[in-house]
């Protein structure tokens, strides 16, 4: 799995100004995660949730996940878009619930 970073660097003095004189240009560079060692279950909707969910979630974080209802994963996937902005489309939240409330 392979992901890109992009870094900046800012400096903020004890006044709140941006300082960015004599700040660094950074470069992107390409990082290769080791692969995951365990996989999400085969299932309806599954290449939703790995185009989804993946970037920022292992599938072992994902089943070490007690059972949750599918209200409740409502509630996450909801969190996740909403708070820390996954790039989920609207079509893609109902494929994605259906599959994280079917595993056990």
């Amino acid at each position: 799995m392979k992901h890109y970073l992009a870094a900046a660097l800012v400096i903020f003095t004890t006044t709140g100004v941006v300082n960015v004189a004599g700040a660094q240009r950074l470069k992107n560079m390409e990082i290769e995660f080791p692969p995951d060692s365990v996989s999400l279950p085969a299932g309806p909707n599954l290449s939703v949730v790995n185009r989804n969910c993946m970037a920022c979630h292992s599938a072992e974080m994902i089943l070490s996940q007690p059972v949750l209802t599918r209200a409740v994963w409502a509630t996450e996937v909801t969190k996740m878009r909403n708070v820390y902005k996954a790039p989920i489309a609207d079509a893609d939240v109902g494929p994605i619930l259906d599959y994280l409330a079917a595993l056990k």
